[in-house]
């Protein structure tokens, strides 16, 4: 195959490995941090809806409180009572019930015992209210505080009602409070019916029970039916029991809620949760709504079955379910990806086509090369390369010239011919620096990425506090830093100390912490804070140095290390011992100490003119020791600021 099809086969199988790689992590990534994000996102959507049901649920007892304060409701039930207050307790039971009796009996609405109570004063005001709130009552009816119906807008099923579990959850052994009555579907007005059970009171004392039937789903549907349906959701209203009050589309009470959400929801648990239905991923907000709970002065459900209501509350309260296809979340995701890999795929193509086009314009020169290099491989050292353009294939070629010019010469063996390599010195001062911030008043800390970055931490895995900050520096060195930043803030002043940390991918790791305390205006401590730098580099270098310096003190050749002027700052011991001049004696001076006066001007112009060019000298002296006696030595000098001598006595 051609260097031209190679070059564009492999451009174009890196392309496409690399695209699809990406694409799956950038996916797998792109989606995952979505549906996490949507997690918290789900359940906030379902708490808004709950909390709007429960400002509902909230409104309708204002107004049915509203009503229960009427100065006419409290007139006739003090009023009824006083008949039943002047008999024997053991006459009101029987009175009640005869009458109860007397009430079933009758199923005819226009008999004069029955308009009794539904043709009065408080009745035409009850009546009144459910034609100024039109569709949101059922029945409306008020009992005294035995039990006994005072007034009501319709024919009811009892007279009596004071044995009935709403009727004692309102009345809470004369404590009073609002019920929720959740009685499913009611055959008596045709539909799901939530009782609205309030307690009437003249003082402290509860002198009657007002119950209204609402129909509570026209309200829940209006306005659940109302929300935008921005994130693609199916909204559910169930009991915690599994039941589902509301849903678009069917009978309330019709179809029940399986699996782990109905768990969930057992368990009193909020938030979300995953929920898989007919091979279907979905996201599940789900909160509970507070009214239903039965907590600060609510009740809500009941334990008993009415014979004119089914599927009755057993005590459960309700939840909003908020189900979300995962599938629809990670449609904008899977549908840019498309985008974008589609994109990417024609450019590749793209570039592998122009690869080839280039490839075979690069590949005349490797022929003619080829060609040279088999010709010279078969001792053909008279042959050259015509390659004149000025670019790296020219060089090559000049080169390919040069080297067969020198085998023809030297006749030499074409393993001598080696390719010099050139050598790249970087040096990459790199600084890794994290800050903090303490409040001390408020008692809270900030501590940048970088700093997590630095210590090789991930925030949600280990959140830096003050308290649990020393966990993280090594046994050994924790006292010294309770001891320096204790003193630091007892005496008020910035403080600096060095430690080491534990890397959970470099290991142990050295750095250093610079901080300062900020006082409040009474003078006490208020704010800390600091900065921590990882200088482990620059202790490696520390230790190299120390190493270095150890190396030079204690070798058998003399070393004179100068400034740019030659003074002279450090002679080793060698060289005390090789001059006779001790360090004392010689830094500061200059190494013309040594001048023995045997060598020309012309040669120090030479030596000097060499170091200045950035080169190295190499050559012999003749140089004098303090006793005046002459040696000879082989130097080596190099110039940088740093001028070493490495002799060796000739003589």
């Amino acid at each position: 195959m051609k260097f031209s099809s190679k070059l564009s086969l492999v451009n174009l199988m890196t392309g496409m490995i690399a695209l699809i790689l990406l694409s799956f992590t950038i996916y797998k990534t792109s989606t995952n941090s979505i549906i996490q994000s949507e997690f918290a996102h789900t359940h906030y959507h379902a708490e808004q809806i709950s909390n709007n049901i429960d400002r509902l649920l909230q409104e309708k007892t204002k107004l049915a409180q509203t009503l229960a304060n009427a100065t006419i409701i409290k007139e006739a039930l003090k009023a009824s009572n006083q008949l039943y207050t002047n008999l024997p307790n053991e006459k009101i039971k029987k009175t009640i019930n005869s009458l109860d009796e007397k009430w079933k009996s009758i199923n005819d609405p226009t008999d004069r015992f029955i308009l009794k109570f539904t043709d009065n004063k408080i009745s035409h005001a009850l009546k009144n209210q459910q034609t100024t709130l039109d569709g949101e009552y059922g029945e409306i009816f008020l009992t005294n505080k035995f039990g006994a119906l005072v007034a009501s807008t319709s024919k009811l099923t009892t007279f009596s009602h004071g044995h009935k579990y709403w009727w004692l959850g309102a009345y809470n052994n004369g404590k009073g409070k609002v019920f929720f009555d959740d009685r499913g579907y009611d055959s008596s007005v045709g539909g799901y019916v939530l009782g609205l059970v309030v307690p009437v009171k003249n003082g402290s004392e509860i002198i009657g029970i007002l119950k209204c039937n609402l129909n509570i789903l026209g309200s829940i549907s209006e306005m659940l039916s109302s929300t935008k349906d921005e994130m693609s959701v199916n909204l559910k209203l169930v009991r915690s029991g599994g039941m589902i009050v509301f849903e678009k589309g069917f009978e309330p009470l019709s179809t029940k809620i399986q699996g782990s959400i109905i768990e969930k929801i057992g368990n009193k648990k909020e938030g979300y949760s995953v929920f898989y239905d007919s091979d279907k991923e979905h996201l599940v907000g789900i909160s509970e709504i507070e009214m239903t709970k039965g907590n600060n002065g609510y009740g809500f459900g009941g334990t008993f079955e009415s014979k004119d209501h089914q599927n009755g509350n057993e005590g459960e309260s309700w939840y909003v379910l908020l189900f979300r296809p995962i599938s629809s979340i990670k449609a904008p995701v899977i549908e840019l990806m498309k985008s974008v890999v589609s994109t990417v795929a024609l450019l590749i193509v793209i570039l592998s086509l122009i690869s080839y086009f280039f490839g075979k314009k690069i590949g005349q020169p490797l022929l003619k090369l080829t060609k040279a290099t088999k010709k010279i491989g078969k001792g053909d050292f008279e042959y050259r390369l015509d390659m004149p353009q000025n670019d790296e294939f020219g060089v090559l070629a000049q080169s390919f010239n040069n080297m067969a010019n020198n085998l023809q010469e030297t006749t030499t063996s074409i393993n001598s011919l080696r390719e010099s390599q050139k050598n790249l010195a970087e040096s990459h001062k790199i600084a890794k620096i994290g800050s903090w911030h303490w409040d001390i008043t408020n008692d809270k800390i900030v501590v940048s990425n970088e700093l997590y970055q630095l210590f090789g931490l991930y925030k949600d895995d280990f959140p830096i506090t003050h308290e649990n900050y020393p966990e993280l520096i090594i046994p050994d060195d924790r006292e010294h830093f309770a001891q320096i930043t204790k003193s630091a803030f007892r005496d008020k002043k910035p403080y600096q100390v060095e430690y080491r940390v534990i890397h959970p991918e470099k290991g142990e790791i050295y750095v250093i912490e610079r901080a300062e305390v900020l006082l409040g205006q009474n003078g006490t401590p208020v704010k800390l804070m600091g900065t921590i730098q990882d200088i482990t580099d620059m202790e490696k270098l520390e230790v190299d140095r120390k190493r270095l310096s150890t190396a030079i003190e204690y070798a058998s050749e003399t070393v004179v290390i100068t400034d740019a002027n030659g003074t002279i700052q450090y002679v080793n011991p060698a060289f005390e011992k090789l001059t006779g001049y001790t360090r004392k004696e010689a830094i500061g001076q200059n190494p013309r100490i040594l001048s023995s006066g045997q060598h020309s001007r012309a040669f120090y112009q030479e030596m000097w003119s060499t170091l200045h060019r950035g080169e190295s000298w190499i050559g012999n002296f003749i140089n004098k020791k303090k006793d005046g006696s002459l040696f000879e030595e082989e130097a080596t000098l190099g110039c940088a600021n740093l001028k070493m001598i490495n002799k060796r006595i000739l003589c």
